[in-house]
């Protein structure tokens, strides 16, 4: 019975993972498109699932700096530091938007 149990929780946990990455990946392709809103729409639904999601918050940060919004783009990419702060994506992006 434990392992009937077990597998039902993998499974809803791999669902909840591929539906936050693929909302983060249409997030990323929708931003690449120039369709700004879109992205930033998507990804909060990536949000929703795992607010500690940290590809989401860096996906939601290009998508506010695309669209010219860098006071937005580093609040998102403060979160995602408070999230990891050694993640060289986000200090990266920190960097390019503090340029």
């Amino acid at each position: 019975m434990f392992a009937i149990r077990k597998r039902k929780r993998d499974r809803c946990g791999l669902h909840l993972f591929q539906i936050r990455v693929t909302y983060g990946n249409l997030a990323s392709l929708y931003t690449k498109a120039n369709r700004f809103k879109e992205a930033q729409i998507t990804v909060q639904k990536a949000l929703d699932f795992n607010p500690n999601y940290l590809n989401g918050w860096l996906h939601l940060a290009r998508a506010f700096s695309a669209e010219g919004d860098k006071v937005s783009a580093m609040r998102c990419v403060k979160r995602a530091l408070d999230i990891d702060p050694a993640s060289d994506d986000a200090k990266q992006l920190e960097d390019w938007l503090r340029q």
